[in-house]
């Protein structure tokens, strides 16, 4: 399926660029994000594209272990910070998001746990009690604040793992944000996943410069309006036209 077939292209580049120092491939995949799941009534499938796959999971595995990499390690998603979130998305939104949520909304990855035992998944498919439409494509229920948040921190937590060349790469299945912008929500991406990790990044390494390459069909425009004007960004979108409609 696309899912699939997005791993394989994320395999290969990735074995491409191993790193001498180390040879675990670090990847997150972690079932919590499936609570991000919301349904219309005139839909069959989700409206939601982030799909955490077992299957594909697998698949990875097969491929990483043909590709003589030493290890796969599979990690859960860490929650994201609040002081994370606000260096790329303004206050007024964030809490806006809140708002949307159950409640007591988790402070750390302790009470992650607990958010989800008290609201099963179940209660995440109920489109007309628990979810709201924010564009054409995008739709929130009560448990996406927090899932969202999951895949900032997982985000971070790779890119920190590679810099400290504890891995030679990480993976992350799900949670992509390269359409969200600092006050609103587009094209099924609620917060800039990609951005925050990076801002986040970037105040611990003021000087390292990173490229973003975004192969997804649709441009990655959230990401090139974050960083325009930063000379230690550089952001690559390979995307259809079709008249400017991706």
């Amino acid at each position: 399926n696309e899912l699939e077939t997005q791993i394989k292209h994320f395999a290969n580049v990735f074995v491409c660029f191993k790193k001498k120092m180390s040879n675990v491939v670090g990847v997150i995949y972690d079932t919590r994000c499936e609570y991000h799941l919301c349904h219309k009534e005139d839909r069959e499938k989700d409206v939601f594209a982030a799909q955490w796959n077992n299957s594909a999971l697998q698949q990875l595995l097969t491929m990483h272990k043909s590709s003589q990499t030493d290890k796969v390690e599979i990690m859960q998603a860490k929650y994201g910070s609040i002081e994370d979130l606000l260096r790329c998305h303004c206050k007024q939104y964030i809490l806006e998001m809140e708002s949307l949520c159950h409640t007591p909304l988790p402070t750390d990855d302790s009470s992650v746990e607990q958010f989800f035992k008290q609201h099963p998944k179940s209660e995440s498919c109920q489109y007309n009690r628990a979810s709201k439409v924010l564009d054409l494509d995008t739709i929130v229920c009560q448990h996406s604040y927090v899932v969202e948040r999951l895949g900032a921190g997982a985000l971070k937590e790779l890119m920190q793992l590679v810099l400290a060349q504890k891995q030679q790469s990480g993976i992350m299945l799900g949670c992509g944000g390269h359409h969200g912008a600092r006050d609103h929500a587009a094209g099924l991406c609620i917060f800039n996943t990609e951005a925050i990790a990076i801002r986040a990044i970037q105040s611990i390494h003021p000087d390292l410069k990173i490229c973003i390459f975004d192969w997804d069909v649709h441009h990655g425009d959230g990401n090139e309006v974050e960083f325009w004007k930063d000379s230690k960004v550089l952001k690559i979108s390979m995307h259809r036209l079709d008249g400017g409609g991706f």
